[in-house]
């Protein structure tokens, strides 16, 4: 009996509480319409309210309008209330959006807005052990990872629920029968055009003659994969919390960690990065992109970038990795002229140069973004400019000069910001990589009377 194997899924994943408001989506087809009949017979036990849902999504003609029309009657026939909403779908695909995901879109667009008018607590669907077997075949020829393997989750986002999970569909027509239940059929399931549809009239039958328990053992095989991949969400959540930053639309993850974390643990923070960044994922994203990102990450190479699906790069920064979306941003080209003393801006880079001369200073007080040079090895005027092909800098105590390159990767400046970082140059001599370093050649000495103050501030 199908009730009680019903109660056993609910109680199991603890899908309801007492005096839950529930939001059943039934579209009139042979599976919601026993998921619709199960609750209702189970309400007073749960002490449970019912909204009965159907969303037309105007694609059949006179077949959709048929479907709707029943399970008003069924919804009638029971003395619930049925809320029903017509979205012609068609023409509104989205660019890389199939017509049958934008008519899922729009079907939980319905239920959300549904569950703020009448404050519900739970949405059911009907889904069963069938359509998890599916699932899972689907995903497996697809390509998945455990999260994907696992299949339909009984009980999502707190929120959606699917009661039918673990029956059968012979089940559900054998008790649709007994119970005298009418329901409509969905002419569209016989369609080859649908992969689902292929993979449950041909390839699940084919595998049927190899394992005659194939439902049954996959959903047994979900049900573990959903405790492992639990298990695995909560380490990498944890992993997460400590390694990976959220800001500005980038999702940085610190690699010097990363590098010992488990594999399995690193799939899982590169794939939530992608996540986090694009708000549900990646249309395309699939293992081969994750797996490309994680070469990259363990690498020995300190700079790398990977385009991705939906217009989405990884860009490897030493030890850093950042995801994030749209193409890299051309960097500026500035040269000016320095006023000194005085305050030149740098609109480019959104800062602004202020120099003074000084016969009292403490080189106690010089930082990166302010320091004093001995004017008496300078020639002035002074330029302010970004980094070129060929620049060669001495930095303080060091008696050669060496290129502004193997500066750059010394300090580990990452290679997209190198041409943000301002160079005052005297003539051609750099003498100071602001934020960095000052040249050997304008150091103040026991000898300097009077210095150049220097200071780079935010515009």
């Amino acid at each position: 009996m199908i009730i009680d194997q019903v109660r056993r899924t609910i109680d199991k994943y603890r899908m309801l509480s007492r005096k839950d408001r529930i939001i059943v989506g039934v579209s009139g087809g042979m599976d919601s319409v026993a998921l619709l009949s199960v609750l209702h017979r189970l309400r007073r036990g749960y002490d449970t309210s019912l909204v009965v849902a159907h969303l037309n999504h105007n694609l059949r003609g006179e077949e959709s309008r048929r479907d709707e029309e029943s399970v008003k009657d069924l919804a009638l026939k029971l003395d619930l209330p049925c809320e029903t909403r017509t979205i012609p779908v068609r023409g509104l695909e989205k660019k890389g959006m199939t017509l049958q995901e934008v008519a899922r879109d729009a079907r939980f667009s319905f239920f959300r807005s549904l569950v703020r008018k009448h404050r519900a607590h739970k949405v059911a669907l009907g889904q069963t052990a069938d359509d998890q077997c599916e699932t899972m075949v689907m995903r497996f020829v697809r390509g998945a990872g455990v999260g994907g393997l696992k299949g339909i989750p009984p009980v999502r986002d707190k929120l959606i629920i699917h009661p039918l999970i673990e029956v059968s569909r012979e089940a559900i027509e054998a008790y649709l029968a007994k119970e005298g239940v009418s329901h409509v059929e969905d002419s569209s399931n016989q369609k080859d055009v649908y992969l689902r549809n292929r993979i449950r009239r041909h390839m699940i039958p084919v595998l049927e003659g190899y394992n005659p328990s194939l439902k049954a053992s996959l959903v047994r095989m979900g049900q573990v994969l959903l405790q492992e991949d639990e298990y695995m969400t909560a380490r990498a959540q944890e992993a997460w919390s400590r390694i990976a930053r959220l800001d500005g639309g980038v999702v940085s993850l610190d690699l010097t960690e990363f590098r010992h974390l488990h594999p399995a643990i690193q799939f899982r923070l590169l794939r939530q990065g992608v996540g986090a960044v694009s708000g549900i994922g990646v249309k395309g994203l699939g293992v081969s992109h994750i797996l490309s990102l994680a070469d990259m990450a363990v690498s020995e190479r300190p700079h790398a970038e990977i385009h991705l699906p939906g217009r989405f790069r990884a860009r490897r920064i030493y030890d850093r990795l950042e995801i994030g979306k749209g193409e890299r941003a051309s960097s500026p080209v500035f040269d000016h002229s320095v006023t000194c003393p005085g305050v030149t801006p740098i609109q480019e880079v959104g800062k602004k140069l202020v120099v003074e001369f000084v016969s009292q200073w403490d080189l106690g007080e010089a930082t990166s973004g302010s320091v004093f040079l001995d004017p008496r090895f300078m020639r002035l005027p002074l330029r302010v400019r970004n980094s070129r092909h060929g620049d060669r800098f001495r930095p303080l105590g060091m008696t050669g000069s060496k290129k502004m390159k193997d500066c750059f990767i010394d300090w580990k400046v990452p290679m997209q910001e190198r041409t943000q970082v301002p160079l005052i140059l005297s003539g051609d001599t750099i003498v100071w990589v602001v934020g960095y370093r000052i040249s050997q050649d304008v150091r103040v000495t026991g000898d300097t009377k009077e210095v150049i103050h220097m200071e780079v501030m935010n515009l």
